[in-house]
């Protein structure tokens, strides 16, 4: 019975952020959310990536590519860094500067476990409404 309740949340949840995306779809229609993508400097920056601070040493070893794109918009996360144990990906927009960070945490000796963490800094009245 457990598992079907857990299973139950997981449904719903995923239900939840269907809806989400679909309300920031339909939204992105009526405003201009997605204008510029990815150009934007950061929010109180003259950089528009955090990929440009860096040090070279970081960006040799880093095995990033292009970016991961959604199919059904233009929106594109884009790598800053891609290591064998963690990424760094960033997104940009008319309403936000948001930057994803994935990784595997060891906890022993055979045992991982992966994180990720969204950081987001909004830009403009309709970033912090949204």
């Amino acid at each position: 019975m457990g598992s079907l309740g857990t299973f139950k949340k997981i449904q719903t949840r995923a239900t939840l952020a269907r809806f989400l995306f679909a309300l920031r779809f339909w939204l992105s229609k009526i405003f201009p959310l997605d204008k510029n993508i990815n150009i934007l400097p950061i929010p109180g920056c003259k950089e528009t990536s955090v990929r440009s601070r860096l040090h070279a040493h970081d960006l040799e070893k880093s095995k990033a590519g292009k970016g991961v794109a959604d199919n059904n918009t233009d929106l594109v996360f884009r790598p800053v860094y891609l290591y064998d144990d963690e990424s760094l990906h960033e997104l940009s927009n008319d309403t936000v500067h948001a930057l994803m960070h994935l990784a595997w945490i060891k906890k022993n000796e055979n045992h991982y476990t992966a994180t990720m963490a969204v950081y987001v800094i909004p830009r403009g009245i309709l970033g912090k409404a949204y």
